[in-house]
């Protein structure tokens, strides 16, 4: 893959394609950095803007900077659950309470129980919105 972007280093899905390789070899920086790349030669997969909002988060411990792709992602996708459940915890994790609970509240009104991804994260939802 990296070759195919020396050859077209404006191909944005490949940076996409790349990232995900990273990602799935825990390979975070690298794959945040070519997620981001990709967004800037103008993704319009709202997908990877969750994920390197996600990545930023989680994975590299920083959730200020997760935001903009975050919010990015809804906008590209306002239907996209994921998203508005990894902007809840970037939220919560800046202080930003009400804001990410609100996020938790919009997330279970949008997830899928049938998307694994998802459905991981219901009782994640409603414990952090005080359910049980």
């Amino acid at each position: 893959m990296t070759a195919a972007l020396e050859r077209a280093p404006t191909y944005a899905h490949g940076y996409e394609v790349r990232g995900w390789m990273h990602e799935q070899e825990e390979l975070w920086e690298r794959a945040a950095s070519d997620y981001a790349r990709a967004i800037e030669l103008g993704s319009k997969s709202a997908q990877i803007a969750a994920d390197l909002g996600h990545l930023l988060d989680q994975h590299l411990g920083r959730p200020a900077e997760a935001e903009p792709a975050l919010r990015r992602a809804i906008l590209l996708d306002p239907h996209h659950a994921l998203a508005r459940f990894y902007l809840g915890e970037a939220l919560a994790a800046v202080g930003r309470a009400d804001e990410a609970r609100a996020n938790f509240q919009d997330f279970l009104a949008r997830a899928d129980a049938s998307e694994p991804r998802e459905a991981a994260r219901i009782d994640d939802a409603k414990r952090r919105l005080g359910y049980w």
